[in-house]
């Protein structure tokens, strides 16, 4: 049963129970939507209203992040107290993420809302923000599984992590590079704000290629690479106007953090078995769909791919003068080459298997298994098929029949 689950860190695999469509399970998961929904709401309706800059935004953007975010490490720590195994240690690393990112959030509405003073650019709260990128990482990283497909997934990885890179360099990266002289943090004030892209990047990376490989549609780690990517979002568009100095704490930048960590409450909340459900039976594990992830699952890599040409091209229609993405751009359509050749190769080898082993099959069945002369089934055969001729196109028949007596052979003991 844990076979499946075994092969990623969160989740890769584990996927939802059979009490998804029960009354436990829908429950919280509705409850939780809807309060998320709500205060995504409420943030966008106090910044159009109040703006980015009052106050009021500024609460309740922050507060709803502070919410969104202890909810999600309540529901991840429950999570981990009703899984075993592998989903049991993803689930506490997630709560260990989110725990931080929570401490860290909190620390910011002590200044933002308490003292009501303007966050420095470079603070204790970064520590805690960066640790859950790092956590959520080895929360989401690859456990076990088949290693027959070591250089798929290597290039897998990397086709992602172009993408992602070539995506963050040319919204962000890029300008905050550009404006290091500027920065009222100095150099820890550049490295961090370069460090939130980055971190996103990897994570991304790793979560993006685990649901490639996912065997089940409704895996929760489709529903954490959505929440991640929201998070990146968000991490990006802070990294670029804190470089610029002009961040606001009510700007709709903080509504990706809340509908983020809201979804990874949902995740926590659906892949959790229900009170008093045996040990290990809530988990649902398909082993002939095991290694054979969906159609649109398998098109996960090139997702990001297809977002960053768009991007570059946008880019490049603006200005036209960044090299980088060009660079990039070529070494990922090297891997997406790369990729589809050892593809192509697989299918070769795979249909060349199945053409030796459909031979294989007809000689084992009108060859005797001993001798290896025609067996009755082939004389039968052959028998029908010059019946056939012989009925349409009058072609001559004979048939030679031999009666051996006493045919000597040697018996093997």
């Amino acid at each position: 049963m844990m076979r499946s689950a075994e092969r990623s860190g969160i989740i890769p695999d584990t996927v939802v129970p059979e009490a998804w469509g029960g009354q436990w399970l829908r429950l919280p998961v509705i409850v939780g939507g809807a309060s998320v929904a709500l205060l995504v709401v409420g943030g966008f309706v106090a910044t159009v209203v109040g703006g980015a800059d009052s106050f009021v935004a500024s609460a309740v953007s922050n507060l709803g992040q502070l919410v969104a975010a202890l909810g999600a490490t309540v529901a991840a720590a429950v999570a981990s107290g009703r899984q075993t195994g592998p989903p049991r240690r993803a689930w506490l690393l997630v709560a260990i993420a989110c725990g931080a990112w929570t401490t860290g959030q909190l620390i910011w509405c002590d200044v933002e809302l308490v003292r009501v003073q303007d966050m420095p650019q470079v603070s204790v709260a970064d520590v805690f923000f960066l640790t859950f990128t790092a956590v959520m990482g080895f929360a989401v990283w690859p456990s076990g599984g088949r290693h027959t497909d070591r250089l798929r997934t290597l290039l897998d990885a990397f086709i992602i992590g172009m993408s992602l890179f070539a995506i963050s360099w040319a919204t962000t990266i890029t300008y905050v590079a550009a404006t290091a002289s500027d920065n009222d943090g100095g150099l820890p004030g550049v490295l961090i704000n370069l460090a939130y892209p980055c971190g996103d990047i990897v994570v991304l990376t790793i979560v993006l290629l685990g649901a490639s490989r996912g065997t089940h549609e409704r895996s929760s780690l489709t529903v954490v690479a959505a929440a991640m990517a929201l998070i990146a979002v968000s991490d990006g568009f802070y990294a670029y106007l804190s470089a610029s100095s002009t961040f606001d704490p009510g700007s709709v930048t903080g509504l990706g953090w809340i509908a983020g960590f809201g979804l990874i409450g949902c995740a926590a909340l659906a892949g959790a078995p229900a009170p008093g459900a045996a040990s290990g039976s809530p988990l649902r594990t398909d082993e002939h769909l095991a290694g054979r992830p969906g159609r649109a699952a398998s098109m996960l890599p090139y997702l990001p791919l297809a977002v960053a040409l768009v991007i570059i091209v946008a880019d490049r229609y603006r200005d036209g003068s960044d090299r980088v993405t060009g660079i990039v751009v070529v070494l990922t359509f090297i891997g997406v080459l790369i990729r589809q050749y050892l593809t192509i190769r697989d299918n070769v080898t795979l249909t060349r298997h199945l053409e030796n082993r459909e031979r294989d099959l007809a000689r084992q069945a009108f060859a005797d298994q001993l001798t290896g002369l025609p067996n009755r089934a082939l004389f039968t055969d052959r028998v029908a098929h010059a019946l056939e001729q012989h009925r349409r196109n009058l072609r001559p028949l004979a048939l030679l029949f031999v009666d051996l007596d006493d045919l000597p052979c040697t018996r093997q003991e």
